[in-house]
């Protein structure tokens, strides 16, 4: 009787048990008796062990069971965490945060069933058990593939969201476009295994391939266009790609160019910025024929910002002689920097060595000072001025008056 019993039976397990002993089918479980079972002894004790396998069948089925509930439950519940994620244009874009985990989750589900498909005790379950195994396979390849995606759109929106390569506008409009809408059913319906409900599995996949295709056209051209911009300004080169498009991309931002320039200037360790207010005809009145015309297009109410002076690594501040305004042009600003520091230095080197020539024609010595010049330009006109002086010596054959005069100097320095 104890194959009789057991919470492991399920309806189909008892109206298999009720065919082997002969109970009739019209009898329900609900009122099913224990002396309903004593007109079919005989029946029991004759098919005792088609009943033990039957309970044993159960029992092992309910392994199988719970596995499939557990997916069930896994595909109502497990969804996608989204973020936020703000655009060229400044609007609002919704990206997956969570892929390694769900990508993951997605794997140990495959292996599970896997090994559920080794059982024995599968036969009852092989519909339910295919049809997740077709629609986990099926996330998995558009997980990997819209994971794929998302990281390239990422990538090139910065740039081609405010059309940097105007031959590509027309197709990365039509992926940017199809991109937003995936993310728009996903904001609707977050939960994973959405993505491949009904028929929507095949039409993702040729989706997501045709948007990686198109990407990967972008992505191509886009690095055609990173090397024109590193032939434009070399010292890009100095930057990976990554580093290159964050700077291309964001080229207003001070905190990232504050981040790269270290990598662009050696001897630049920071700079300085200054918002300035556009006035159109004032600036127009300032601006000669050769200028780029790049400042004139801007918003006249529009706050830019200015790269007002540069820093070393020692704290030394140098004031530009002309600030420089960050545009979308950032290989010119940064040209125009590079020009701004020689200009600078230049004026420095030429006012420090005026000074000490100045000082020591009125029979002075002439006193270092770090405060009002940086030690650069401190040690290049000291070099200047030891050479100038040694050239006169020799003209004049004064050499033991020199050396007398800077071992002086080299005393006063030192006491």
């Amino acid at each position: 009787m104890k194959w009789l019993k057991g919470d492991h039976l399920t309806r189909d397990h008892w109206f298999e048990l009720f065919r082997l002993i002969g109970l009739s089918k019209e009898l329900k479980l609900e009122n099913l008796l224990f002396g309903d079972f004593f007109p079919v002894i005989p029946n029991i004790i004759s098919q005792s062990d088609k009943l033990k396998s039957l309970s044993q069948r159960a029992q092992a089925e309910i392994v199988v069971r719970e596995a499939l509930q557990e997916l069930d439950l896994w595909g109502s519940g497990t969804t996608f965490t989204l973020t936020e994620y703000i655009d060229s244009s400044g609007q609002i874009v919704y990206l997956v945060k969570d892929w390694k985990e769900i990508v993951s989750q997605v794997g140990d589900n495959l292996a599970l069933l896997a090994s559920l498909q080794d059982s024995p005790y599968i036969d009852n379950f092989l519909d339910r058990s295919n049809a997740w195994v077709q629609r986990l396979t099926d996330l998995d390849y558009c997980l990997t593939r819209f994971q794929l995606v998302q990281r390239k759109w990422v990538y090139l929106e910065p740039i081609m969201g405010r059309g940097a390569l105007p031959k590509e506008t027309a197709r990365y409009a039509q992926i940017d476009e199809e991109f937003r809408k995936l993310i728009g059913y996903l904001k609707v319906d977050n939960r994973v295994i959405s993505l491949v409900n009904g028929m929507k599995g095949k039409a993702l996949k040729d989706t997501l391939n045709n948007l990686q295709e198109q990407l990967t056209r972008c992505q191509r051209a886009l690095n055609e266009y990173l090397e024109e911009k590193r032939s434009r300004f070399p010292r890009f080169y100095f930057l990976g790609d990554d580093d290159l498009l964050e700077i291309l991309g964001q080229s207003t931002n001070p905190n990232i160019i504050q981040t790269h320039l270290k990598k662009l200037f050696q001897g630049i360790h920071s700079v300085q910025f200054k918002n300035h207010h556009h006035h159109p005809h004032q600036q127009q009145q300032k601006q000669d024929h050769n200028q780029n015309t790049e400042d004139l297009k801007m918003d006249p109410n529009k706050l830019s910002t200015n790269i007002i002076a540069i820093c070393s690594s020692e704290g030394e501040i140098i004031q530009l002689q002309k600030s420089v305004q960050l545009t979308n042009e950032i290989e010119i600003c940064l040209e125009k920097l590079t020009n701004q520091m020689k200009v600078t230095l230049n004026e420095l080197l030429i006012q420090c060595f005026n000074d000490k020539y100045s000082v020591e024609n009125q029979h002075h010595q002439y006193k270092f000072d770090s405060n009002i010049y940086p030690e650069q330009i401190l040690i290049l006109s000291e070099a200047i001025h030891f050479c100038k002086n040694v050239e006169n010596a020799l003209n004049c054959g004064e050499l033991y008056r020199l050396k007398k005069d800077l071992q002086g100097s080299k005393l006063e320095l030192f006491s």
